[in-house]
């Protein structure tokens, strides 16, 4: 099984069309947990919010970004790109190493 930083830099290269529900859990937890919370009766199964986000047009001004599943089972291409983004910013940011 492929750690969380093997799964981001490989995302990095070359973002798949799906990614399965655990996989994306384990790189966002790794990166992002200490801004996570699971949403709860909605889509939108996961919630980052941080101050540092709101400089960011995924999140608009609010600095929340949410990450609805697709079939309950997978997570689209278009949100593995965002967390790319989403990354890299904190990283830049001096928020996570």
């Amino acid at each position: 099984m492929a750690s969380a930083e093997e799964l981001y830099r490989q995302w990095k290269r070359n973002p798949p069309t799906e990614v399965s529900r655990q996989d994306f859990e384990k790189v966002l937890r790794h990166y992002l947990g200490d801004f996570l919370r699971e949403g709860s009766g909605s889509s939108h199964q996961y919630i980052v919010s941080h101050e540092a986000l709101k400089d960011l047009s995924v999140t608009r001004q609010f600095g929340i970004w949410t990450v609805p599943l697709h079939s309950g089972r997978t997570v689209k291409k278009w949100y593995v790109k965002q967390l790319i983004v989403i990354v890299e910013h904190l990283r830049r940011e001096g928020v996570i190493p």
